[in-house]
């Protein structure tokens, strides 16, 4: 295999030479050295990502909950208050323009209600159907952690910079949130899902779980009392909420990228990923039929 590799290699190169033949296996060790490298490395980071038992490791048992306080206040950033930023901070027209354009606002957030009820379940199936090489949760919970970063700062640089008003303003906002809502999705059931999966051990999932709600009540706080009591005291609704969204986000990337690489999750149990890789889509459906809570 090597050597066919080689030799495909060699026939773009003239390999007459003694010194063109030796930089043409030099550029292939180099490669292959590269690969075996970053092989290394992943299968480094499985072993490191995974433990057995329902005893959590300690940092995981801390990280974990805790990393959800700039989670939840990025989430009350844009969830609670972008309606408010919208109506104060002069991004909209105003006269009767304003009253039409902050309708259709209202409108989409209403139908990005329908929206986040289709796309959680979609979610949650992908995340239960696939595996990636470093874990089964947690990739999500960065993908997702990255997107929310990206679209946070857009949604409120742009605006800030001046390129987006009134019905230009009304576009945006309603795109960069359908984004939002699908990334904040992926990062919360990613995370949601890790949660009880740590353990079995009830007394241990009782008090990760009581951490959780703590510091997502402390991040709901922390953006309650920025963005209520700073507007107009320490500048204007565009600077106050330019600066918590950088501040935020920025936060919320650093503390789910430390749950991504220092945490660990607990190894799946083989029957259960066995039921995981036969389930189907439709199984979504039947078990809401089924459901008599539902019915």
């Amino acid at each position: 295999m090597k050597g066919r590799r080689l030799y495909s290699l060699f026939s773009y190169l003239p390999v007459n030479s003694k010194n063109h033949y030796m930089e043409a296996l030099t550029m292939y060790n180099n490669s292959y050295i590269r690969r075996h490298i970053m092989a290394k490395f992943i299968q480094r980071m499985v072993d490191h990502g995974t433990y057995e038992g329902d005893k959590v490791p300690k940092l995981t048992r801390v990280l974990f909950p805790w990393s959800g306080i700039f989670r939840d206040a990025c989430y009350q950033l844009v969830g609670t208050f972008l309606t408010q930023y919208a109506l104060a901070s002069g991004v909209l027209d105003t006269g009767e323009a304003f009253s039409a354009q902050y309708g259709v606002i209202t409108i989409a957030l209403m139908l990005a209600l329908i929206w986040d009820g289709i796309n959680d379940p979609i979610m949650g199936f992908i995340i239960e159907k696939f595996r990636f090489k470093l874990g089964k949760f947690r990739p999500w919970i960065e993908i997702g952690a990255i997107g929310n970063t990206i679209t946070v700062l857009l949604m409120f640089i742009i605006p800030s910079l001046g390129l987006v008003h009134g019905w230009g303003y009304v576009a945006f906002m309603i795109v960069m949130y359908f984004l939002w809502d699908l990334m904040f999705t992926v990062n919360d059931i990613g995370y949601w899902s890790m949660l009880p999966a740590l353990t079995n051990d009830q007394k241990e999932r009782a008090k990760i779980s009581t951490s959780v709600t703590v510091a997502a009540s402390v991040g709901t706080f922390l953006a309650f009392a920025l963005l209520t009591l700073s507007p107009g005291n320490l500048g204007s609704y565009k600077q106050v909420f330019l600066w918590a969204s950088i501040g935020m986000s920025l936060a919320f990337l650093l503390t789910q990228s430390m749950v991504f690489f220092l945490c660990k999750e607990k190894k799946r149990d083989p029957k259960q990923e066995e039921i995981s890789e036969k389930s189907h889509f439709l199984d979504l459906f039947r078990v809401v039929i089924k459901n008599k809570e539902l019915r």
